[in-house]
Formats: C-alpha cells, structure tokens, sequence
C-alpha cells in the first residue's frame, strides 16, 4: 500500500483523484485540519489523509453507502458475501438494477438493501459505473469483470469513516447547511471535484454521476460558489478538464495545467498524457 494512502477508498469510482493524490497535496495548505469534499465520489483524497473530513455528494445512494458502511460494517459485508456466487449473473444483476424504478423504491428497500445494492451494481455493471439516466434511474449496463467482497479493505474503509469522518450530507454542492457544519475558514481546505466539461476537441467527458445537467446553470452557481469562498477565507481546488472553456471562465483564480499518466491498451503497456486543470485561490 502507498504510503500516501493510509486507507483505500472504499468503492472503485469513475473520476476517482487516487491517482491525482500526490499532485492535490500540493496544494493543501500546511495547516490543513478539515477536509471538505461537496463532489465526493470516492472521497479518495479524504480516505488518504489523517485528518478529519466532511463528505457530501448529490447521489444519495452513493452517501447512504458510505453511512452503512460506517455504522453496520458487519451486516453489511455478510449481506455482500451472499450475493458473490451471483456476480456473474446477468438476470439478477438487471432485477436488482431495476429495483429503483419501483414507485415505492425507498419504502420497501431499507437503507442496508440499497447500500447492498449500489455496491452490487459497481462490482458487477460496466467499468465500475452508477450511472443514471434523467429520470434518476439507474442505467448501468451489465460488466464483465466482477470482484468478490473484499472484507478486510471495507472493513479499513469503515475504520477510517469511524475515526475521520465528521459529517455526511446528500445536498447540491452550493447548498449553505454543508458549511454550516464547518466551525471555521481557517484549517478548511475544499476539494471541489464536479463532473467534468467535455473537451476543446469535442470528445464527451463522463458526467452522468446524477441527474443535474453540467451547463450554464451549473457553471454560473459554480461562479458563485468559488467567489463565496474566496471571500470567506477558504482554500479551495477545484479540478477540471484543462480546456479552453475552464482556463477562461475561472481565470480570476490561479489555473495550473497539470499532466497525468493514464492507459490506452487494455494491458497498459501504451501509455499517454492527459491534462487536468487545477483552479485554486
């Protein structure tokens, strides 16, 4: 294990930072005692630091997870483990996908069932995904590669929340009861990761997280939220498609244009560079 990454995120996540993580330490200032994650996804900055955190993300399945996790770490790895001789299957994994269609999904799915579910869904569907359609239904085609329970890493996982973890919160991003939470500015580093804009070439970038639409309303609350904390005092970064688009619209920050390895083959052997943009004040 790297020695940056005290703890693993729990869940595998599409625009995962864990990769980013020795680049975002950079960033954060040296007496950093809270972290604030509004986009956090797999919270992988959050789960690789010893400090205290404040997760939230709009997709409430993906916060009810992380709260089973903590509070029924047990229970909830046994319900796991009898699901593993199903990975494979493609007629359960699509019943149990389409769970949420049902008009009184939260009434008969208790919170311990959906967690179940949405870490079913992540092993077993396409690429790691939870991908929702408008609707807000889940739309995740079936993967082909599967993982069994990894007991002892959720358990890790769940250790860390326990000892870390101040507060969840299922709101927008710009909604003011997350800050609330916050005793002050000073110690607070915000790590802003929204889905991403597509790029100046046009290639569409994932962003299917939920069903709130990355245009220009987003990106004016956005504006907003960022000037919001500049002038309260907060350190923020803010990590995005280094593009023509992001570079402009937050150029009253400072815009650094940092590169990261990714794969192109499946075996990993042909490798390329990629560009995020990292926004901070």
């Amino acid at each position: 294990m790297s020695t940056l990454m005290p703890c693993n995120p729990a869940i595998r996540y599409a625009g995962s930072k864990r990769k980013l993580i020795p680049e975002i330490l950079k960033y954060i200032p040296a007496n950093t005692q809270l972290i604030v994650e509004p986009f956090c996804g797999s919270a992988a900055l959050s789960f690789s630091q010893d400090k205290d955190f404040i997760i939230n993300d709009a997709s409430e399945e993906l916060i009810n997870f992380y709260e089973v996790l903590q509070f029924r770490t047990d229970e909830f790895i046994n319900n796991l483990k009898k699901l593993d001789s199903t990975l494979k299957d493609k007629d359960r994994y699509l019943k149990m996908r389409e769970l949420d269609r049902l008009p009184n999904f939260l009434d008969i799915c208790s919170t311990m069932d959906r967690a179940v579910r949405y870490y079913y869904i992540i092993r077993s569907g396409f690429n790691g995904l939870y991908r929702v359609n408008s609707s807000g239904y889940c739309n995740t085609p079936f993967g082909d590669r599967c993982y069994t329970t990894d007991g002892p890493a959720l358990c890790a996982a769940a250790e860390h929340l326990r000892e870390y973890c101040n507060d969840y919160c299922s709101l927008q991003f710009d909604d003011d009861r997350i800050l609330s939470i916050v005793d002050s500015p000073e110690g607070t580093f915000i790590l802003i990761d929204p889905p991403y804009q597509d790029g100046d070439d046009g290639k569409h970038v994932y962003q299917e997280y939920t069903t709130d639409k990355i245009n220009e309303e987003f990106y004016v609350r956005l504006d907003k939220y960022l000037d919001m904390l500049n002038s309260k005092g907060y350190k923020f970064l803010l990590t995005n498609t280094y593009c023509r688009f992001i570079t402009e619209r937050f150029s009253r920050f400072n815009v650094d244009k940092v590169s990261t390895k990714y794969s192109i083959a499946a075996d990993g052997e042909s490798r390329g560079v990629k560009f995020e943009a990292f926004v901070y004040n």
